[in-house]
């Protein structure tokens, strides 16, 4: 890695404060066709969820602890890039916060491991890259797709790629079986995990995932091991984004139950309880659990997915009590899809309560949104993209990431100014990549 680069990316306006996190995150970006930064992003896993808060920088207990044990599993080469960036940001001002940090990959455990790229260091690579926004107060964005409205699996990975190709941080799809509206939803509809298995061989950066899967279309166990596999084939880059199910035409539509509200949410409970405590169980014991709905005898929990003890869970939605609580327990990420600005404190006011109801620290989670995404470099463009998906803009711009670049950087800024730091944009013409990669010029 020439020093020169790591100095580039390391430039900033002077009022935005340069973290080692935003640093190393813009350098395996850059270089993420280097074999050894390759290896290990796609073999990541989150260290633990203490990573992701805002004291991290300064907490003793993370340099002793966890950075020194992840340097001993950590390639030389990508140990180095993070030394790098700690320098860099220790001549940003960052000395007390970073310099005692260097220090640490030029421990002998390093050196003595130099070459070696393990599941347990890459994490760290991972945390940086995830939780940069958190320092730096960025928003991160994601690109979202509804291919049950009309797309191929070719149309996917074209977006996919675009995707990468523009510097998101993920791509995401919904997880359907019948169009919604107008239109003809042809070819037809695509399987969500088929999909992203498809896409983790395909892509090599961006972390892949679905808004979310209906439980009403899996049973947990083999839920449990399609996850784990794809999260194996993408080296550990898979978030699984779950609910009860709503849609009740396309489970008449291709042969499903769909029970009432209050079973789905029992359900709902079951698998997230069931499909973590696969995950979690240690290789050589057994999983028990005698549900309502699902009972596992003997199972060995296997097999298991690159990011211990598994991968983040999304959940979401507007519901006042089981929502938040089931939120609470399990989930990574609450995500708030299309809700009005106006909604939103209340929304993440009980889910905050959650998690302090049962002591979890309420900014462990990422609080995240979704609206559709209109862009135009002009307020042309902007109305073209409107008119192609059948669109109004003027109503857009109320809800939605619509109209002239300003205007979705401020709509964007009036989400963040309420907690939402990740937002999924979505993008509902699959067949115009120009507007991804536009977005990624001007939003990223």
């Amino acid at each position: 890695m020439e020093r020169q680069v790591l100095r580039e990316v390391a430039i900033a306006p002077a009022e935005q404060e340069v973290s080692p996190a935003l640093v190393a995150t813009e350098a395996v970006n850059r270089h993420h066709d280097i074999t050894v930064i390759e290896e290990a992003c796609e073999r990541i896993g989150l260290l633990g969820a203490d990573l992701g808060r805002g004291d991290v920088m300064t907490h003793p207990g993370w340099l002793e602890d966890s950075v020194e044990r992840g340097a001993r599993t950590c390639s030389r080469f990508a140990g180095d890039l993070i030394g790098q960036t700690f320098e860099i940001a220790a001549m940003k001002g960052h000395e007390t916060k970073c310099a005692a940090k260097i220090a640490v990959f030029d421990h002998p455990w390093h050196r003595e491991k130099a070459g070696e790229v393990d599941r347990i260091m890459v994490d760290l690579l991972h945390t940086l890259s995830m939780a940069h926004h958190r320092y730096v107060g960025r928003m991160q964005l994601r690109i979202f797709t509804e291919p049950q409205q009309g797309a191929s699996y070719d149309d996917l990975l074209a977006v996919a790629k675009a995707t990468e190709a523009a510097g998101f941080d993920a791509f995401f799809r919904s997880d359907h079986y019948l169009k919604m509206g107008d239109g003809t939803g042809l070819p037809g509809p695509t399987q969500a995990w088929t999909t992203l298995a498809g896409l983790a061989r395909e892509t090599s950066r961006i972390r892949l995932g679905t808004l979310v899967s209906p439980i009403t279309f899996y049973q947990p166990g083999p839920l449990a091991i399609t996850v784990a596999q794809v999260d194996q084939m993408s080296g550990g880059r898979v978030e699984l984004g779950i609910g009860a199910g709503w849609y009740e035409a396309e489970h008449q539509a291709y042969g499903l139950a769909f029970p009432e509200l209050g079973e789905r949410m029992d359900r709902l409970s079951e698998y997230l309880e069931q499909i973590t405590g696969l995950w979690a169980t240690p290789e050589g014991e057994a999983f028990e659990h005698e549900g309502t709905f699902h009972t596992f005898s003997g199972s060995p929990g296997l097999p298991k997915p690159a990011q211990r003890p598994g991968p983040p869970i999304i959940i979401g939605g507007r519901g006042p009590k089981r929502t938040p609580a089931l939120t609470a327990r399990y989930a990574s990420e609450f995500n708030t899809p299309f809700v009005p600005l106006a909604e939103l404190p209340a929304i993440i006011d009980r889910v905050r309560a959650a998690c302090e109801a049962i002591d979890r620290e309420p900014d462990e989670l990422v609080f995240s949104s979704a609206m559709v995404m209109c862009l135009g470099e002009t307020e042309a463009d902007a109305e073209r993209r409107a008119e192609n998906i059948g669109r109004d803009l003027r109503q857009m711009r109320e809800d939605s990431a619509a109209g002239t670049v300003e205007e979705v950087k401020d709509r964007l800024g009036q989400y963040a100014d309420l907690g939402i730091s990740r937002v999924y944009l979505q993008v509902l013409d699959l067949a115009d990549l120009d507007h991804v990669g536009f977005a990624g010029e001007q939003l990223l």
